[in-house]
């Protein structure tokens, strides 16, 4: 996540985050996370109109539902390609 969504927020690269965030939407660690496509999607969108503060409300809004959770189950877990 740090690597590929991180990168392109702290380069203010719009484009980027956008093609990130649409590959995250596809790598949903656990199923019953069902809004986590969603928060993925609404962040990409954003991104594309060049709307970084809503993209970053969209990360927000994921890391608020599910960052304890995927810290303590997933964190280690290699990240599937994209």
């Amino acid at each position: 996540m740090r690597a590929r969504l991180g990168s392109s927020l702290a380069a203010n690269d719009s484009a980027a985050l956008a093609t990130a965030l649409e590959t995250t939407a596809r790598l949903v660690p656990d199923p019953s996370w069902t809004s986590w496509a969603t928060f993925a999607r609404t962040g990409a969108n954003a991104a594309r109109r060049g709307d970084m503060a809503g993209a970053r409300a969209a990360c927000k809004g994921c890391h608020d539902a599910y960052r304890a959770e995927y810290r303590e189950k997933h964190r280690l877990r290699p990240v599937p390609p994209g």
